[in-house]
Parts: structure tokens; C-alpha cells; sequence
């Protein structure tokens, strides 16, 4: 390593070495001094000299503090999905060969289980497949060396983002809404809680754990090995493979396959192992069929139901990742769904809610048949807290949701998309329980407030034809308290168009931009691009608190109005390139059928920029 890190920073690097048995290599010093300087600010420590002396009066103490610093927390429920369901398959193995019973309830290991969701992951999924299906009872036993992640993890309580990630499935009615300054949290109910207990326990110290606890007949020890060295994950392999029963199931990383011949053990799934056993084992591959799971003998088919090419082509993509998707057909409204439902039969629908023609609600109340369709999934950008939308669409039928970012971010949501799929279009068979207790507990109704003192401006682009006019007058229509709608066009003859438009389609004032305007709530104003340099500063800037706009075809004088304002959100349709808006604050990019219930989410607050944008 090069000579001119401080020699406090080299320090810490070999005592993270030596208390984890983690690689330090050249590129993760300047992680360390990072986080090491986070550490000395907490302590009131104003540079790395006084830290390093610091550090040698309380090494002891600090090296604890250390290791869990520079441990990496990036973990979410039910990360690796493929391993829970190599887990179904083998507890239905183990099943049928009498090796799993009542009188033999089964005990899992969840080692270096950082803050907690791969424990609560296993306990949720192994009461769905075992306790509610088989009345086998488990336990799990969750352990990491960080005494931080592990307080964590044993209180129970994650960003509500983050359980609603988790599968209605296994959900169940194990969380509940904190009160006070965890009410945008969740935390685990006693009875999911008590099915684990926690441990700080070092993986290269865990031998008298294993003994106090084991034996183990699973053990998840995954995403950690990527930090050491190979023969340290051959010692520590070793050590929970004798801390195993035989015929155990041993699952690390997908991204971590280890040597299983080296070890002696099977390869039964994606970087999942059985340890040796004495008994005749039942091939994994032909798992016994339990009231929960629908095996597929084929491919499952999907119908995806998108107003937007882009989102539909985005599904098609990360569902072709996983085997189990076959052949997917595409709908761009409830009322082509409706068509293709009358001659095929579909294992799972996704579903959007803002489509033109027919929505993702309507659908579900006038199409969608729950005992003889197959499960809905919807994949939305409509906040899941809405009342009148997402929650609705879970009442109607839908048995699961997956808020939807921007288009940019769309691969992020790729592993909970993945992961509500295959579990709905496995389990569509199945009277398996949902409830929707969290969701009613954090649902609510959006209604604007001082609607009057904020603006939403709506950029037209007759030419592209890629605005879906009708359908976005019909969303502004069903809010109680509307902000003023300043409509852009771009010359004289699209105003006509646009003014006859909102004239039959809306309820509402609709009227032309006069000079001295007073913008009111619920009506519509139409302008052209033209005349906004003149007007824009001294009638809208000083009657709107809160501005928001939809842009669809980014004329130069909208965009340059825009940043000369104190413009909050922008949203941009899908076919621009966003370079172009790099000077506004905060812009996404979705179907334009989703303004109307994004631009409330910001003006209620429910929808907060992004640190990409904000930074």
C-alpha cells in the first residue's frame, strides 16, 4: 500500500483485517478514512494524530466499535429470492423423508446477518411454508459481529419503504405501524420477533456459539464471503458445516459460490449445499407438493398491462430473468387486457393504475375476476400510502404492489418486482392469506391544501401526439381541491384545439391568460409558449408557493421559464433525454398518464426529491 495514507488509517486497516479476517486492499483505504473520520467527529476528535492516540489508550473497546464500523449494512428482505426457494424445496425433501416433523421442529442459523431482514425474511417465509402448512414449528438463530446491527436486527423496526418491499404473501400480520417519531416505520410483532434470537458472534470466533446453540439443520451465511481470503472461507465454511446436522442445507451468496467438492458437500440450487448424510436423500429437483406452492410444468405465461412501451419493454426484461417467465403478452389498457384474458389463460397479470381508455382500477372493478384470473400484480408510480388508488386496487383484488421510481431507476425495483412475481404466480392456486392491516394502517387520503397558492403546468404536444389529454382532465376532475392548471401550447391554432378539448371534457373554468391574472384553484388557464417570457415572472412566480410541471415536448422558452422559478417537480415523458433539464432541481421521467397522482404525492408531501437530484 502506498506510503501516503496517515499511518492512523493504515492502523485501522489492520485491525479491521485482524478483527474480521476481512481483505483490505488499497481501493477500500479511502472508504475507511472516511468512515473513520465520521467515527472521530462523533467523538469531538480533530484529526487523525489525536485519534491514533485516542486509539491506543482505548484500543480494547475501540477495535469493538471499529469492526462494526467498517462492516457494509447493504442488505434488504428477501435479497436472492432463489435461495427461499431452494429452502421450500428442501424442508418438502426432508418432509417426506420423515427427517422433518412435528416433534422435530427445525433450527436455522442466519449467520453475519447484518441488521436483521435476511432473520425476519426466514421467519416470515418459514411460517407461510412450514408452521401454517405443516404445523412444524422453527427457530432462528440470527448472529453478526457488529453489537450495533444486531440491536438493530432484535429491535424489529425498518422504514416502512422497506417492509412494504416484502411480499403480501409473507407479510401477513406480523408488522404494525410505530407511533410518534416512528410513525413512518414498521416493527415486527412479538410473534414474529420471538422466533428469533440474536448474537454478537465473530465468524472466526464461532465455535463455542455453534456448541451452546447447535446442531443447525440450515445455515444462511450469506454476502460476507466476498471479504475474505480463500482460505479463510474454507476455516469458517468448515466450522458451520460442523455446526450442522447431517443433511444440512448451507447457503451462501450467489455472487460467492464456494468449493463444494473441497468441503464434500452436494450442490442442490444456486450456491446452496447439502452437507453429507448417512440417509438416502429425496431428489431436490421433485420436491413434494404442498398446499401453498403451484409447481409449474411449464414456463409461467405473464400479461403485462402498461400504457408505456418503455415500462412494458423494462418488465419484459427483468422478468425474462428469472426461468420460471415464459411467454408475455402486452396490453396498454385495462380494455385490451380485457380482450386477451377472453381467449388465454395467464399466470400472473401486472397491472398499471393510469392508463388511457381504461385504467388500472376500473379493471379491477369491472373486468377482473380473483377466483378464475390469475394474480394481480401492479406496478405503479401511485404512492402506496394513496387510499383512493393503491389501496383500493389491493381491496378490489390485487395481491401485491410494487411503487414503481422514475424510468431511470426502474432496474432498481428489479428484485422486489422479481421476487412479488415468482412468489404470486407460484402460490396462484393457493387460498393463502394477505392482509392488508399495514397498508390501511399507512394509507390516507391525498387532498392538496391551499391548492389556490400552487400551480401545475402542463406542456402540450399536439404533434408527437404522446400526451393523453382525455385521460389527464379525467384525473384532474376527481380531485376534491385542484391547483390551477396552466396549460402550454405552442401557437394560436393548438390554443383553439386545446381550449375546445377542456371545454367538453372538464367541469371546470376553463379561460385564455389575461393580463393582471389571478390564478384560482380548480380551472384552467391555456397560454402559448410565446407569451411565457413576458407573463411568467410577474403573474405566476408571485401567486404560486409551489409550481410543478409536465413536460412533453421541452420547447427552449418553457424550460428557460422554468429555471428563472421556483419550480418544485418536474416530469418529464418518457421519449426525452434529460440532459436538456439538467439546470431544474428535481425532474423524473414516467408516462405522462401518471402526472396528475405524482404531482399531488409532491404537493402533499408524500413524494420527496430524490438525493440524485437534490445533490
Amino acid at each position: 500500500m502506498k506510503s501516503s495514507w496517515h499511518p492512523c488509517v493504515l492502523r485501522v486497516a489492520r485491525i479491521v483485517t485482524d478483527e474480521t479476517g476481512n481483505r483490505v486492499e488499497e481501493k477500500n483505504l479511502s472508504t475507511i478514512e472516511t468512515r473513520l473520520r465520521s467515527r472521530m467527529l462523533r467523538l469531538g476528535i480533530a484529526d487523525l494524530d489525536a485519534y491514533d492516540k485516542f486509539l491506543s489508550a482505548n484500543e480494547s473497546a475501540e477495535r469493538k466499535v471499529l469492526r462494526g464500523l467498517m462492516t457494509t449494512h447493504h442488505t434488504f428482505f428477501f435479497r436472492e429470492f432463489q435461495h427461499f426457494d431452494v429452502l421450500q424445496e428442501w424442508v418438502t425433501a426432508k418432509i417426506r423423508s420423515g427427517e422433518l416433523s412435528s416433534a422435530k421442529p427445525l433450527k436455522v442459523w442466519s449467520a453475519a446477518s447484518s441488521r436483521g431482514q435476511e432473520a425476519h425474511s426466514l421467519a416470515m417465509f418459514l411460517h407461510v411454508h412450514l408452521k401454517q402448512a405443516h404445523n412444524i414449528d422453527f427457530h432462528i438463530y440470527a448472529t453478526d459481529i457488529d453489537a450495533e446491527s444486531v440491536k438493530y436486527g432484535s429491535n424489529g423496526v425498518y422504514p416502512i419503504k422497506e417492509v412494504q418491499s416484502i411480499p403480501l404473501a409473507y407479510l401477513g400480520k406480523f408488522w404494525s405501524r410505530g407511533t410518534g417519531d416512528i410513525s413512518h416505520f414498521a416493527k415486527a410483532k412479538a410473534e414474529l420477533r420471538n422466533k428469533i434470537t440474536w448474537a454478537e458472534v465473530n465468524l472466526l470466533e464461532s465455535k463455542s456459539f455453534a456448541a451452546k446453540h447447535g446442531p443447525f439443520d440450515v445455515v444462511f451465511c450469506r454476502n460476507v464471503f466476498i471479504y475474505f481470503e480463500e482460505q479463510k472461507i474454507l476455516s469458517i465454511s468448515r466450522d458451520l458445516m460442523s455446526a450442522m446436522r447431517e443433511g444440512g442445507l448451507f447457503v451462501t451468496g450467489l455472487s460467492e459460490p464456494i468449493s463444494a467438492e473441497t468441503l464434500g458437500l452436494s450442490r442442490v440450487g444456486p450456491s446452496s449445499y447439502q452437507t453429507p448424510s448417512k440417509h438416502v436423500q429425496p431428489a431436490l429437483s421433485k420436491p413434494v407438493e404442498t398446499p401453498l406452492v403451484a409447481k409449474a410444468a411449464t414456463p409461467f405465461r405473464v400479461l403485462i398491462v402498461d400504457d408505456s412501451p418503455t415500462i412494458q419493454k423494462l418488465l419484459k426484461k427483468i422478468l425474462a430473468e428469472d426461468k420460471i417467465f415464459g411467454e408475455m403478452d402486452l396490453a396498454a389498457n385495462g380494455q385490451e387486457a380485457a380482450q386477451l384474458l377472453a381467449k388465454n389463460s395467464y399466470d400472473l397479470i401486472t397491472l398499471d393504475i393510469h392508463m388511457p381508455v381504461m385504467g388500472g382500477i376500473e379493471f379491477l372493478e369491472k373486468v377482473y375476476r380473483k377466483d378464475t384470473h390469475a394474480p394481480v400484480l401492479v406496478v405503479s408510480s401511485v404512492s402506496r400510502e394513496d387510499r383512493s388508488l393503491a389501496t383500493r386496487a389491493l381491496e378490489l383484488g390485487a395481491k401485491d404492489y410494487v411503487e414503481k421510481p422514475d424510468l431511470s431507476k426502474m432496474k432498481e425495483s428489479a428484485g422486489e418486482i422479481l421476487s412479488k412475481a415468482r412468489t404470486l404466480a407460484r402460490m396462484k392456486n393457493t387460498s393463502a392469506n394477505t392482509s392488508l392491516e399495514l397498508d390501511r394502517a399507512f394509507s390516507r387520503e391525498l387532498v392538496i391544501s391551499h391548492a389556490q397558492k400552487k400551480m401545475r403546468m402542463i406542456e402540450c404536444d399536439f404533434a408527437r401526439g404522446s400526451l393523453d389529454l382525455a385521460g389527464l382532465i379525467r384525473s384532474f376532475e376527481t380531485e376534491k381541491m385542484s391547483p390551477p392548471n396552466l396549460w402550454i401550447v405552442g401557437n394560436e391554432s393548438e390554443r383553439n384545439r386545446l381550449e375546445s378539448m377542456l371545454r367538453s371534457a372538464s367541469k371546470r373554468r376553463v379561460s385564455r391568460v389575461e393580463k393582471s391574472q389571478v390564478f384560482e384553484a380548480n380551472a384552467h388557464y391555456v397560454a402559448c409558449s410565446s407569451e411565457l417570457p413576458g407573463m411568467i415572472l410577474d403573474r405566476i412566480l408571485p401567486t404560486a408557493g409551489d409550481l410543478s410541471a409536465l413536460l412533453c415536448s421541452c420547447r427552449p422558452e418553457v424550460i428557460s421559464a422554468l429555471e428563472s422559478l421556483r419550480v418544485g417537480y418536474v416530469l418529464a415523458s418518457e421519449h426525452h433525454n434529460l440532459s436538456v433539464l439538467k439546470k431544474l432541481p428535481w425532474v423524473e421521467q414516467a408516462p405522462v398518464t401518471s402526472y396528475a397522482s405524482l404531482s399531488t404525492e409532491v404537493f402533499c408531501g408524500v413524494r420527496k426529491m430524490t438525493r440524485d437530484w437534490a445533490a
